[in-house]
């Protein structure tokens, strides 16, 4: 999930010293830039060398912060941290890069994530391990409510079955997981049926994991603010969860607390839930995805031009982004989105109003634009 900061690595051949750029909104710091306050609305140097986190492999934006692991497989984290969610044992946000706690025996972690207020990571082992907010469970180790929230990394369960975790996914209040099986697990949130067991409704969470129902075989997921994606080993995209602006993609805008096919949609190879909140009780969300053939796809709210069609329309099927060919990579933020094609190229669409298109303005487009800087 993102929100309104997005990072990249400006390398065609993998990322050095010092080139690790973020954009967009930096009220907490989530930028990595030394400051709190204000946006950018070009791509700027994460202060990154200055605290030792060098050639990152991997890097997430969440709702206001921002994780990379580094080539000693070492997790950092940046940006808000009252909830914990920078991991590092505190709860001060920080405006540059952090190390996550060791303390609890994180280490060797190959996959990050970040949600809205929550963490999740990968060790070598496959265990899933989170911090952050926890009010609904989205930890996943049992805790949820009031004053529960992490700031140093825990154990996601394993009480319930989830073992051997490939994938991770946190989304607003939810997360998302896949065991080396092909069965995929969420747990957390699920007013809106996002957790895909076949429940759902005001007050109903899970603080441990629970299986979606129906599927198997998955080799992708992805969490959104209220609803999921998931892609099984034949192409197929599903959705479930919450659906008022037709992010699920089934040509209806009705709620689903199972896994529904996306209409039309076959040879997938990548999806990326996005969305945000008007209030905790009245998420929305859009969806994106890219098909075998480089074609880019969107599908949901398009109030601020997200699905990059041309439009200002909602779109209850997925809809061709205009003008894009041989997409490599897709990320769907809060109410814009990102795109990277095969000649490292990178290009955004949708809302801009703190800089998050990275184009040098505060204009926002309903086609992709190129990002200025960002190849």
């Amino acid at each position: 999930m993102r929100c309104q900061n997005d990072m990249v690595c400006k390398n065609n051949t993998g990322c050095q010293d010092d080139i690790l750029f973020s954009w967009g909104r930096n009220n907490w710091g989530q930028l990595g830039i030394g400051s709190f306050g204000g946006s950018s609305n070009t791509p700027i140097k994460v202060m990154s060398g200055v605290t030792g986190l060098f050639n990152p492999m991997a890097i997430t934006a969440g709702g206001f912060h921002s994780l990379a692991i580094d080539p000693n497989y070492k997790v950092w984290t940046w940006g808000r941290n009252d909830n914990g969610q920078l991991g590092d044992g505190t709860f001060t946000s920080s405006n540059i890069p952090v190390r996550v706690s060791k303390v609890t025996g994180l280490s060797n972690v190959i996959a990050i994530t970040a949600g809205r207020l929550h963490s999740l990571a990968i060790d070598c082992n496959g265990q899933a391990w989170g911090w952050g907010g926890t009010f609904f469970g989205e930890l996943g180790d049992g805790t949820s409510g009031p004053g529960q929230d992490m700031n140093t990394p825990v154990q996601v369960s394993e009480s319930t079955g989830l073992s051997n975790v490939i994938a991770i996914a946190a989304g607003g209040f939810h997360s998302l997981a896949i065991d080396c099986s092909g069965q995929p697990w969420a747990w957390g949130r699920n007013w809106f049926g996002q957790l895909g067991n076949g429940t759902s409704g005001p007050g109903v969470i899970s603080s441990t994991p629970v299986q979606v129902s129906g599927l198997s075989n998955v080799i992708a997921i992805s969490a959104g603010s209220a609803h999921s994606l998931a892609i099984d080993c034949s192409g197929q995209p599903w959705a479930w969860g919450r659906n008022n602006n037709g992010q699920l993609g089934n040509n209806t805008t009705t709620d689903s607390n199972t896994p529904v096919q996306v209409s039309g949609l076959t040879d997938v190879v990548a999806i990326s839930a996005g969305g945000g909140r008007n209030s905790v009780d009245d998420p929305f969300g859009h969806s994106l995805a890219i098909d075998s053939a480089g074609q880019a796809w969107a599908w949901g709210l398009n109030n601020w031009g997200q699905l990059g069609d041309g439009s200002n329309s909602d779109s209850d099927i997925p809809v061709q982004v205009s003008g894009l060919t041989d997409v490599i990579a897709i990320s769907a933020g809060g109410g814009h989105s990102l795109a990277i094609d095969s000649n490292g190229r990178v290009w955004a669409w949708g809302l801009n109003s703190s800089g998050q298109l990275g184009d040098g303005n505060f204009t926002n487009s309903d086609t992709p634009i190129q990002i200025s800087g960002g190849t």
